[in-house]
């Protein structure tokens, strides 16, 4: 029986008692449900993992994924391009018959019935993942994030060297050396001492199929008949759970893995390595051990791994003892209305030591990685190292305020997933200083049915700012390997092409960098909010033999028009020089003012409705085609809106398939046919992937991606 159900029971025939009233009295009783029991009813699988999990993963109604799954146009076409003797069984999972439910677009069940072992499904992490994070994961990352660069570093080497130069280099790239690193430092950081605090560092609990029950059955009365080697197994009881215990002999498996890592040390480059991994295993061994322990009571499979059983093997008694009642897993409220599919929690600490990693590994990654350019300057002839190492390392500085921001008021993360007219995926994260989510007046450029792709968002000014500087840099320290390799290194492999292009760079190099400066303005004159829409609603052109024309705009909306001007002048000022050595001119547009809008339009050798605009407002600017199209988007801001979320993205598959088949109409090129095969068939299951972003509380961010099922 459900454990949902389990809890549901009692807590229904009492709602039910204090509904019909007492002895005939008027009197009625509350029964008063807490957060968790409301949880349990809708997530009861989760009801069994204990309260102290810092993660947990949980898929909900497999049965009923695996017949969504295998309904899909796209699954069946592809069953059916396989022959006989290919025949994929894309989730081959025997067991019982799913139930039958109302079909809807994405739930229509298959031919045949899908069978599976599992109803549903959760995977807890413990205490112990969190004291690893906080203690280990940072060592794990410095030795990680060294012996990547490592490696970049005799990539770097061979490739300025040559084949025949760099072959003493070929020994750091031996896949049986990376491969002895990769497990020294993996079991370097691995704990198998007794486990402390009150859960296993890995729980999954499972409710089962008939054909799943008889399965563990089969498998748990095997493993005791005949143990697999270096286990010991015995029927053991903990918290009145009867378990049955696998002991994994560690010293044992060492024995086994010594033998061949010593055959591998015969070599003399390997031998170094092996000893210090032997040593390792056998320190490892004595200092605690391994249990896989397994329950199965009626449809519920729980399973723990584990250094201390008798400490963390317990069943959980009180839903209030569950993962359920814990206070930062509130989010779930939100959503119980839902038919689940899947949910994913992360505590806060655990959340805080992660970030704590991903802020330590970017400040290694630039600062070691400025010193990696540095050494092997000489070799790579870079003529301007310092300032390229110095563009790396400036990354981090940039980056530095928005892990600050999120590590002082640190939240738990979610994910949540369900079904409704197809699958919806939610999930919610830490504001910081770039995606605290702002009111956003461009989504007022609202997408239609026949918009192919639509873009909006508001952030904070100073994160567009951070971004454009944090690919100034990159670019920066790109440019300066890419064109040093294709000038200074006769063993370059790049096409011929490419080389003869780049003896311009050194004039074209000042040009570059101006239109970038200017291009700096523009982002800076914006207020974060941007809106960009693509359609093929325009007029019918010559040009692309009369089909619908292009609609285009990407609008932003204005903070410093003086600004936007500057930028324009210098990307203009630029550009002209440029264009005079070609022959040609940078033509001046032609400026009109339409409802205090100033209209910019550029000739270009063809038709009206395909030539440039750019207008600017008061409130914004935007550029695209046709003029009219642009000048809609510009006085949108007037035009009365539903409320709509601060940040939206959309891409409708069947506008997407007509554009993407009027392009390929010329071609006949076989990739081009097979790619629209694919999608045509796609476009019979999906209608729409959108993908929304708005604030769920002061603290937090809640984003959504739907995949909205086609209409069938």
């Amino acid at each position: 029986m459900k454990t949902a159900t389990l809890f549901a029971i009692p807590m229904l025939t009492l709602a039910g008692i204090a509904l019909t009233g007492c002895d005939g009295q008027k009197e009625t009783s509350t029964i008063v449900v807490s957060k968790a029991q409301e949880r349990a009813l809708r997530m009861g699988i989760l009801a069994n993992m204990p309260k102290d999990c810092v993660a947990v993963l949980s898929v909900f109604d497999v049965p009923n994924i695996v017949s969504s799954f295998n309904s899909l146009d796209l699954v069946k076409e592809l069953k059916n391009s396989l022959s006989a003797d290919e025949a994929l069984e894309l989730i081959p999972i025997p067991g019982e018959a799913t139930e039958t439910e109302p079909a809807d677009e994405m739930t229509a069940v298959p031919d045949e019935p899908v069978e599976t072992y599992v109803k549903d499904v959760a995977v807890g992490f413990g205490s112990a993942v969190s004291n690893w994070f906080a203690t280990k994961y940072l060592k794990y990352i410095e030795l990680d994030t060294e012996s990547n660069l490592s490696n970049l570093e005799t990539l770097l080497e061979l490739a300025v060297r040559g084949n025949s130069d760099g072959s003493n280099l070929l020994d750091k790239q031996d896949p049986m050396a990376q491969f002895l690193n990769i497990c020294t430092m993996h079991l370097n950081h691995i704990d198998l001492s007794p486990a402390e605090g009150g859960s296993a560092p890995i729980n999954v609990v499972a409710t089962l199929t008939p054909a799943g029950i008889s399965k563990v059955q089969e498998f748990l009365t095997k493993i005791q008949s005949k143990a697999p080697d270096h286990t010991k197994v015995s029927a053991v009881n903990y918290d009145g759970l009867p378990c049955v215990q696998m002991e994994v002999d560690l010293t044992g498996l060492n024995e086994e893995a010594m033998i061949k890592l010593k055959q591998i040390a015969t070599q003399d480059k390997y031998k170094q390595k092996v000893d210090e991994l032997i040593q390792l295993m056998q320190e490892k061994s004595k200092t605690g051990k391994l249990f896989i322990v397994f329950s199965l009571v009626e449809d519920t499979l729980r399973a723990y791994v584990t250094t201390n059983p008798g400490m963390q093997v317990k069943r959980v008694n009180s839903v209030e003892d569950s993962i359920l009642a814990k206070d930062d897993f509130d989010f779930a409220d939100n959503y119980l209305e839902h038919k689940n599919y899947a949910l994913a929690y992360c505590s806060k600490d655990l959340v805080k030591s992660m970030l704590v990693g991903s802020q330590y590994q970017t400040k290694l990654l630039t600062s070691k990685g400025a010193e990696l350019i540095k050494k092997v300057a000489p070799s790579w002839k870079l003529s301007n190292a310092e300032a390229t190492a110095q563009a790396l390392s400036d990354i981090y500085s940039i980056y530095t305020p928005y892990f600050d921001a999120v590590l002082k008021s640190p939240q738990a993360m979610s994910f949540y997933a369900w079904q409704d007219n197809g699958i919806n995926f939610e999930w919610e994260s830490t504001k910081d200083a770039a995606t605290e989510l702002t009111s956003n007046t461009m989504a007022n450029i609202r997408p239609t049915e026949s918009t192919i792709f639509y873009s909006t968002s508001k952030f904070k000014p100073s994160a567009y700012q951070d971004v454009y500087k944090v690919v100034g840099n990159v670019s920066k320290v790109v440019w300066d390997f890419f064109y040093t390799y294709a000038t200074k290194h006769p063993n370059n492999t790049l096409p011929k092409e490419v080389k003869m292009s780049l003896m311009a760079a050194p004039m074209a190099l000042p040009v570059v960098s101006s239109c970038w400066n200017g291009l700096g303005d523009c982002v800076e004159s914006s207020s974060g909010a941007t809106t960009i829409m693509f359609d093929l609603n325009g007029k019918p052109a010559p040009e692309l033999g009369n089909i619908p024309g292009p609609r285009l705009v990407v609008a932003t909306e204005l903070q410093n028009r003086a600004k936007l001007s500057e930028g324009w002048n210098k990307i203009y000022q630029a550009l002209t020089p440029m264009a005079m050595m070609t022959g040609q001119a940078v033509q001046e547009p032609k400026v009109e003012l339409v409802n205090d809008v100033s209209v910019y339009d550029y000739e270009v050798p063809l038709s009206k409705d395909l030539a440039p605009v750019v207008a600017v407002s008061d409130k914004r600017w935007a550029l695209g085609v046709p003029r009219e199209f642009v000048l809609e988007q510009i006085d949108a801001s007037n035009n009365p809106k539903p409320e709509v979320n601060n940040m939206e993205m959309l891409v409708n598959i069947k506008p997407l398939l007509q554009f993407l088949q009027l392009s390929a109409k010329e071609t006949q090129d076989d990739g081009d046919i097979q790619m629209l095969e694919q999608i045509e068939t796609l476009a019979k299951d999906l209608d729409s992937v959108r993908f929304t972003g708005k604030p769920a509380s002061e603290s937090t961010n809640a984003y959504r991606l739907q995949l909205r099922a086609s209409q069938k």
